[in-house]
């Protein structure tokens, strides 16, 4: 199976009308063969091929969630999408209707479709089975769909649902099957969560550290190019690879979480024996405020040893020459130049 991202569009009239009768100079001269598969549930559906009124309320609710946006009416934005899913000869006799669908509805839940408007129609007139999903880029929350690495997610997720549905893979298929962005998306599978909930597969990181869990344990332990045997049950290299992957990301999120616990406990603890300049500052302020009261009831009548200034030095440090003289000098200047002129 492939994925292929087509163009975006202005118009859901000429997409849906060449789903359901063809191009425009053939229209219904060939029959494309066109079924539904899926859908969502706020989009209302013609009965059949021939139900043009039904085609026309189908266009309607596309049109209708898209004047949503608030970019709708500029001619700049574009709002009509479609993947195509093509399938191999003998592929779709292999799945069956049920797995066909089921493999519509998983495409459709890995590529974000599930939040706007879709259709799903197969057309069966060509040598090359294919499906046409149909989407609003317009999503159900009013945003628009996200375009970043849309061809190439569309091609990884083509790679994880063969996986899992036990179809070959062709051309550059096999290396995308060896990636994060493959394993990311297999990694939310039903039959990848089953896995992982195997005993003997938790703790695993690859294949050396299971066969050494497995000698451990006692269990025997075999491998070919395809599967791996623990015991009596058989397992798939390609499903595997996903679960080590799994169980690398869950021991580094918890390394990370520990180092970030410890760096913060030892920066309170170094905290609490050091002042901030902040608070070194707001100090001074605060003692400059308190220093006239305090002058006052220290200085008595007849007391004439008293100090008037207190830390006299740090005053000195803080005392801005610039500000306080740089007038002075300004017109000590001026009257030399005046002078000079005289």
């Amino acid at each position: 199976m492939v994925a292929v991202v087509s163009q975006k569009g202005m118009m859901f009239k000429g997409l849906i009308n060449y789903l359901y009768d063809g191009k425009l100079e053939k229209r219904g001269a060939i029959n494309k063969k066109a079924k539904v598969i899926i859908y969502s549930d706020n989009l209302r559906i013609p009965y059949g091929v021939e139900d043009k009124v039904g085609r026309n309320r189908l266009i309607e609710d596309f049109i209708d969630q898209a004047k949503s946006h608030k970019n709708y009416g500029d001619f700049s934005t574009k709002y009509v999408g479609e993947h195509i899913l093509s399938f191999k000869k003998g592929e779709v006799e292999q799945l069956g209707k049920e797995k066909l669908t089921e493999l519509c509805q998983q495409y459709v839940i890995d590529s974000g479709l599930s939040k706007t408007q879709y259709l799903a129609v197969s057309h069966g007139d060509t040598d090359i089975f294919h499906i046409h999903l149909v989407f609003n880029r317009c999503q159900n929350d009013k945003t628009l769909y996200p375009e970043w690495k849309e061809k190439m997610k569309a091609a990884e997720r083509a790679v994880a649902l063969s996986l899992k549905f036990n179809l070959a893979l062709t051309g550059n298929q096999e290396k995308l099957a060896n990636t994060k962005g493959v394993w990311e998306a297999r990694v939310k599978h039903e039959d990848v969560i089953e896995l992982s909930n195997n005993p003997m597969l938790k703790e695993a990181r690859n294949v050396r550290h299971l066969e050494k869990l497995c000698e451990a344990k006692g269990i025997p332990f075999s491998k070919n190019d395809e599967q791996i045997k623990i015991g009596n049950d058989s397992f798939r290299v390609m499903d595997l690879v996903v679960i080590f992957f799994m169980n690398r990301q869950k021991n580094s999120d918890s390394k990370e979480k520990k180092e970030y616990k410890t760096q913060e406990f030892g920066y309170n603890k170094e905290k609490k024996n050091r002042i901030s300049a902040h608070e070194i500052k707001k100090n001074k302020v605060e003692n400059n405020r308190d220093e006239p009261n305090k002058i006052q009831n220290e200085c008595k009548v007849g007391e004439e040893n008293t100090p008037l200034i207190q830390n006299s030095t740090e005053e000195f440090q803080d005392f801005n020459h610039k500000k306080a003289w740089g007038k002075s000098d300004k017109d000590e200047n001026l009257i030399l130049k005046k002078r000079k002129k005289w």
